[in-house]
């Protein structure tokens, strides 16, 4: 009979356990970043908006745009409620290449609003 090698380490984390820390943990980091990050809120003008919210609600069952945005902008707060931070977002472009439904709208702030890249 073969000894697996982390039976050990499975009976303390259990992947389904390590999986959620794990999640929190790259939550966390990822609100830091976006805190950190310097920016110009544009508040006369919504970048980043859902054309039918009710239909991500209906139709999307993958809801990609809550896991693949680095910033955290797309929230669900009840299985129909879907928030969209857009003074959150770090204009990546993730949530328009991987919505389904192509349903987010994403434009770029205007002049002098939006993250300050300072590394390239």
């Amino acid at each position: 009979m073969k000894r697996r090698e982390n039976a050990g380490r499975d009976a303390v984390f259990p992947p389904a356990r390590l999986a959620a820390a794990l999640e929190r943990r790259r939550a966390h980091r990822l609100a830091e970043a976006a805190r950190l990050a310097p920016r110009l809120v544009d508040e006369g003008y919504i970048h980043v908006a859902v054309r039918d919210p009710d239909a991500c609600a209906r139709a999307c069952g993958e809801r990609c745009c809550t896991f693949l945005c680095p910033a955290a902008v797309f929230q669900w707060l009840a299985p129909d409620r879907l928030v969209v931070r857009y003074e959150l977002c770090v204009e990546c472009g993730a949530c328009r290449l991987f919505c389904p439904l192509d349903n987010v709208e994403l434009d770029t702030p205007r002049g002098g609003y939006g993250i300050f890249h300072r590394f390239g």
